[in-house]
Formats: C-alpha cells, sequence, structure tokens
C-alpha cells in the first residue's frame, strides 16, 4: 500500500517526491477522502443561521479521549512547537481565550467546541503541553484514516523542527562569534596599550641619551 501511495505521488516517476508532488497529492485525498470531525478540526463550520455544535472526538472514534488538567508535565523545545506564538506562565499553561485567537487567525472556527470535544475546560487554564499530546493523538489517527494527509503533517512538522533546530545552532553560533570578538578586542586594547608603554619607554631611553650627548659636547667646550 506505501509503494502504492508513493508511486501515485510520483507523478514524474523520478523515484523522488518533491514538494509540489506532495501538496498536489494531499490536495487530491482531500478532494476524495470525507474529513471527520476527528481528524480534520476545519470541518467544524457551519452556517451561522444552524448554530450547532460540532460532533464530540470521543464519540466520532468510539472511544473516550482522556481528560487532562493542567497539572501536568512542563513544556519542553518540541512540545511548544504548535504553540509557541502563545503567551504561557512558567508551568506552561495558557488561557483558552489565547489560544483560541491564535485558532481564529488560522481560520478554525467554534474553537471552543474543539476544546470540549478534546476534553478540555474552556473556563481555566489549559496546558500547552496536554494539548499538543491530544492533537498529535489525533494526528496519529490519520496514519490510517488518511495517510496521504499524515504524510503531509508529518513532513511539516520534521522540517518546522529541523528549521529550529538550525536556528539555534545559529543562534549559539552567533552567541559563540560574539565572545570571540569580545576576547579579540580585549586582547586589542591590551596589546594597544603595551605598544604605547614601549614606545614611551623608547622615547624616553632616546631622550636621555640625547641629553648626555647634548651634556657631553657642552662639557668638551668649555
Amino acid at each position: 500500500e506505501q509503494i502504492k501511495l508513493f508511486n501515485k505521488m510520483d507523478t514524474n516517476k523520478d523515484g523522488l517526491i518533491s514538494l509540489a508532488e506532495l501538496e498536489s497529492g494531499l490536495h487530491m485525498s482531500s478532494s476524495v477522502h470525507s474529513p471527520s470531525a476527528a481528524t480534520q478540526p476545519q470541518t467544524l463550520k457551519h452556517s451561522q443561521s444552524q448554530k450547532s455544535r460540532p460532533p464530540s472526538l470521543s464519540q466520532s472514534k468510539g472511544k473516550k479521549l482522556r481528560t487532562f488538567t493542567t497539572e501536568s508535565h512542563k513544556l519542553n523545545d518540541r512540545e511548544t512547537l504548535l504553540f509557541s506564538s502563545v503567551p504561557h506562565n512558567e508551568d506552561g499553561s495558557a488561557s483558552p481565550e489565547d489560544i483560541l485567537d491564535l485558532w481564529d487567525q488560522l481560520g478554525i472556527v467554534h474553537g471552543s467546541d474543539l476544546l470540549m470535544s478534546l476534553g478540555f475546560n474552556t473556563d481555566r487554564q489549559i496546558n500547552m503541553s496536554d494539548l499538543t499530546a491530544v492533537l498529535n493523538e489525533v494526528l496519529a489517527d490519520l496514519s490510517s484514516s488518511d495517510p496521504v494527509c499524515f504524510a503531509a503533517l508529518i513532513g511539516y512538522q520534521h522540517e518546522l523542527r529541523h528549521l529550529r533546530s538550525a536556528l539555534n545552532e545559529a543562534v549559539e553560533e552567533n552567541k559563540k562569534l560574539q565572545q570571540d570578538l569580545s576576547q579579540a578586542n580585549a586582547y586589542n586594547s591590551l596589546l594597544a596599550i603595551d605598544m604605547d608603554d614601549s614606545h614611551f619607554q623608547v622615547d624616553e631611553y632616546w631622550k636621555s641619551k640625547l641629553l648626555d650627548t647634548l651634556r657631553n659636547i657642552k662639557g668638551a667646550y668649555r
């Protein structure tokens, strides 16, 4: 099945899948498969006249997602990938309003209903690690229901992590270069001071020699 999927996405038959081919395959898959409430939060869009709430994720999948509280492990660099732009506290929790604002900017409607479907209380702080973990569980379900979407999302997620790692390395390298430059400037300052002292001593030496010579000349003509 994976080989068939690869051959289907490899339209130019060069043995490689380009980003354009991956996006084309994702578009073709989204037009063939009808998205479910658990795998595609965007399907929660309804007309304003209906005012209907989206089906629960636990109902659509035939199982109940575990309910999380804000008392859980703290965020690490990898888990903040989805919500690094959301202001959060030291314990990794954020207000539901900030999360809903982000989703609204991304075009995800009925965000409050979506959070409740995921098992979160919109009346208190939400731990970002827990929210990321739940969404990753939903993402894992795509591997069987829609492998093309799953491959695309995993690819984008990997690329974002790679770019973040490269950015961190560049920042660390920049810090080291700044430290080396600071040390070089300090060394140059000490070298300049040492050169000034050396020039002063040389000037004093030749000044003393000149005065001695003048005194000898004056003594010879007395």
